[in-house]
């Protein structure tokens, strides 16, 4: 074929890169390595120009020339392009006709059908491939061509690698190598510096493999999230330690560290794979985030191989530690957090640690208790101490030694903190146990013991409060809606007189349920609201506060209120009874009764008496249903549910609530009980008799239920209220559990360990030998309370419960007791019953018998004895029939 024309210097096109000029003796481009000096003599360059599309012309060794590509901008000109002869072949003058290999460097590994595609797209553009390349090998993929005689030396030719931002899928993937498929079809590394033995004049297609992305891994250690990276791993995962390889390590942790300085300890194993899924074996670099460290002082790293070795470590700006390590066994990371420091004063306080390490000394830590204040229906947190939380698993037990009716727990007892509350004035008394399991053996740890003293909020205020109203007599007077209360805030006319001194406030609460502390008074807790009520408006006092319409002293009141209700109430008679005539001459007088003194209401009007509302008239009336709370300081009654009716109608019981059903406060068991009517001589603060079933059967104008008139007594004000009250079921201690060994080989001296777990978190442990018994400490149980005993290491004995009248061996867990299920950690279960209830006191007893089995020398369950076995019956029936055939011989 004919050599194209190429000029010496062709004009680049306006839209195209201008192409490079072609010295005797070019320079290396940007991106490639420019060939070495073989020996002495400088490589040698033709005056021929390069070929279409080359940047660079040398010769090899042997005198061959060597054409190298690079598509990073050459372009042609179209005119260039058109001069092209048809086909993908280059001419080479004879005296360079030597057979040369080309080699396209791709970023992503090219399948056939793309190849294909690309041989085409030169086609059509009258080009070579590598023409085509050159041109728009970029937007193709193709990072490089490289043209070298057959046999030359790769190494001379090599170029930069590409960079995480040549990356085709745009993850700044690092660059891992390049690869090629051979004749047979297999994929092999391409390497510079070793002979490519491939056929000659052959084009060979090199591809990029990318690394994938590091892994990372979060976990939470301690409340904290720490995140993991391992240099190299692009799978990673991070578990917690067994409790041998757990024990292992912290035996030779102690003989390294210094604990009451690192005194924070996290253990892991990582398990990093690389990205052919094999386990990371060379030495990488471990990142790990979230620590907050601030120095490397601060944070000690050991692994364990076959020794425990400290590694070297880094904490960068960011606090991120660092390490490089060369095998990936268990890791401890050590910090020295002085959150957690020992603050304790005793100078003599050895290394808990080292202590904990040597079995023979005596564990003394932390014996002193606090003095706490906190006010009436309050909370508070209490912080327990530990024995390195980190470390150890630690088990804590709270008791109330003195003063179960000042204060009581509000969460979960057997924790490191947990919540109390204030239930009344006075002094209280609180133990903490806790203690660990190390190896087989038990650590107990000197109790804390705190004073608690409850106290009360006093507010001794004595003035102005200022009435303000629901708009409703169906509306809820616990409803903290302003849009149901008149008249809007700080334009309330009807100024009545308050005095608080020994007032008991409660807490109020927002819309969303949170608290405002010593918000209200109350009736409840001992209280009647009343009582701080010194006058009404218009003077008058007494537990509600009556407004007549015509009613010289009252009727301006009566005006004044009905102005803000009417709207709102004669819309809600319609729509609940149908009565759609109803009008201010209907009405009779209104009735406002306190529900609650508020403060800190602010404005002009600091403090509020807020009521609920009933409307007098002999055309309809109101009925509320009302639940009072059960929780100590909260004792309030509540509006469940509430409606209107037309006079003779019955009113329906409600189904808001259960009549019978129970729930648990503050550990205690309560059963709702009602409905009651209102007192008789009036109080709203106390309810009446209980309503028979049979009273919620009269028939009304409307259905079957509780039937009244308007000139009955619970209809004087125009609300019938009924009451339901949460009462607690009785509730009997648990004083006593005690060990029994019983049985001819029973280890009477030996030490049982056994969990009791019951009702409201309750558990505590004990150790106990033969007739040894264990005080329970406040363990209340009622009716259907479930308590489970669990006894470690008594596989070899059989073991019951058994609770026994008093004075008598009689039992009320069947006539043998309650067996224990299990082996090394055996348990049973005790359900209380009305029996248990009826007893003074429950006291438990758990025995454990041990009898040898009878050794007569003989396997029954054996082979060889049921055969014998077999044989003698078998000789014995041949017998009998023997002698059966000579008596009838006889």
């Amino acid at each position: 074929m004919e050599k194209p024309v190429v000029d010496d210097e062709p004009a680049a096109m306006d839209d195209q890169v201008e192409k490079p000029v072609v010295d005797d003796e070019p320079a290396a481009m940007d991106n490639e390595v420019e060939k070495p000096v073989e020996g002495d003599e400088p490589p040698v360059a033709d005056d021929t120009h390069a070929k279409e599309g080359a940047t660079k012309t040398t010769t090899d060794a042997s005198g061959n020339t060597v054409y190298e590509y690079d598509t990073s901008g050459t372009t042609f000109p179209d005119d260039d392009a058109a001069a092209l002869p048809d086909g993908d072949q280059m001419q080479v003058d004879a005296a360079f006709s030597i057979p040369t290999n080309i080699y396209h460097f791709w970023l992503k590994k090219m399948s056939s059908y793309d190849l294909a595609d690309i041989a085409d797209a030169a086609k059509t553009a009258e080009m070579t491939v590598e023409q085509y390349l050159a041109m728009y090998g970029t937007e193709k993929g193709c990072y490089h061509i490289m043209t070298a005689a057959d046999g030359a030396n790769l190494k001379d030719y090599q170029f930069a690698d590409p960079t995480s931002n040549d990356d085709p899928e745009g993850n700044s993937r690092a660059f891992a190598g390049w690869y090629y498929t051979d004749d047979l079809g297999d994929e092999q590394k391409f390497v510079f510096d070793e002979f490519l033995y491939i056929s000659e004049g052959t084009t060979v297609e090199v591809y990029a493999k990318w690394k994938k992305p590091e892994a990372t891994k979060s976990v939470t250690l301690d409340g904290q999230t720490i995140s993991f990276k391992v240099e190299g791993a692009t799978t990673l995962n991070v578990e917690t330690l067994d409790a041998d390889t757990q024990d292992k390590l912290l035996n030779e942790l102690v003989q390294k560290v210094d604990s009451e300085e690192y005194n924070t300890l996290y253990t892991f194993n990582i398990s990093p794979k690389d990205e052919g899924g094999l386990e990371l074996e060379q030495t990488s670099k471990v990142t790990i985030s979230g620590l907050d460290l601030t120095s490397a002082a601060d944070v000690k790293v050991f692994h364990q191989g076959a020794d425990l070795e400290e590694l070297k470590v880094n904490v960068t700006s960011d606090g991120d530690l660092t390490f490089t390590t060369n095998g990936f066994s268990p890791f401890a990371i050590l910090v020295a957090d002085l959150s957690k420091a020992n603050d304790s004063d005793s100078s003599d306080a050895d290394d808990r640690m080292a202590e904990l390490a040597n079995e023979d000394k005596a564990y003394t830590v932390y014996s002193d208790g606090s003095n706490i204040e906190m006010p009436l229906n309050g909370t508070y947190t209490i912080t327990g101490k530990a024995y390195y939380p980190n470390f150890y698993t630690n088990y804590h037990t709270w008791t109330i030694e003195s003063g179960d009716d000042v204060v009581s727990f509000t969460s979960e007892k057997n924790i490191q903190n947990p919540t109390i509350k204030g239930k009344s004035v006075g002094t209280a008394k609180l133990k903490h146990t806790y203690y660990i399991y190390y190896g087989n053996r038990k650590y107990d740890f000197d109790a804390q013991e705190f004073t608690i003293n409850v106290t009360k909020f006093e507010d001794k205020y004595s003035g102005s409060a200022y009435i303000y109203f629901l708009k409703l007599p169906t509306g809820d007077p616990m409803n903290n809606d302003t849009g149901e209360w008149a008249p809007t805030a700080n334009q309330s006319k009807l100024e009545a007189k308050i005095s608080t001194a020994g007032a008991t406030w409660t807490n109020g609460y927002t819309n969303d349920n949170s608290a405002i502390p010593n918000k209200n008074i109350v009736t409840g807790n001992g209280q009647i609201l009343t009582n701080y009520i010194t006058s009404w408006p218009d003077g008058s006092t007494g537990t509600t506060w009556t407004v007549k319409k015509d009613d010289l002293t009252t009727g301006g009141y009566f005006t004044s209120i009905w102005n803000e209700i009417s709207k709102n109430y004669i819309e809600s008679i319609k729509n609940d009874t149908g009565i759609n005539d109803l009008t201010v001459g209907d009405i009779t007088e209104i009735v406002l009764t306190p529900r609650k003194i508020s403060r800190n209401n602010g404005g002009n009007q600091n403090y509020h008496i807020d009521c609920a509302i009933s409307v007098v008239t002999k055309k309809a009336f109101t009925a509320k249903f009302m639940v009072k709370d059960p929780t100590k300081g909260e004792e309030k009654w509540s509006q469940v549910d509430s409606g209107n009716y037309k006079e003779g109608e019955a009113v329906i019981k409600t189904t808001a609530v259960e009549i019978g059903a129970t729930k648990t406060v503050e550990g205690v068991r309560y059963k709702l009980k009602g409905w009651y009517t209102e007192d008789p001589l009036g109080d709203i603060n106390v309810h009446g008799p209980l309503i028979e079933d049979n009273e919620w059967l009269k028939r009304g104008t409307n259905d079957y239920g509780y039937l009244t008139t308007s000139t009955d007594a619970v209809r004087e004000d125009g609300t019938v209220y009924f009451y339901a009250v949460w009462e607690p079921e009785t509730q009997k201690p648990i004083r006593t559990i005690t060990k029994k060994v019983e049985g001819l080989f029973g280890d009477r001296s030996k030490q049982f360990r056994i969990v009791v777990t019951g009702p409201n978190d309750f558990r505590q442990e004990f150790t106990l030998a033969h007739g040894e018994p264990g005080t329970l400490n406040n363990l209340m149980v009622q009716v259907g309370d479930v308590i489970t005993i669990t006894e470690y290491d008594a596989s070899d004995y059989d073991t019951t419960a058994q609770i026994y009248y008093p004075n008598t061996s009689n039992g009320l867990l069947r006539a043998n007791g309650q067996e224990f299920t299990g082996e090394n950690e055996k348990t049973t279960t005790i359900t209380i019953t009305d029996d248990m209830i009826d007893l003074d006191e429950i006291n438990i007893t758990v025995t454990n018998e041990k009898d040898a089995q009878v050794d007569n020398g003989v396997l029954l369950d054996t082979l060889p004895y049921i055969l014998i076995l077999v044989v003698v019956v078998g000789g014995g029936v041949l017998l009998f029939l023997r002698k059966r055939k000579n008596d009838d011989d006889e």
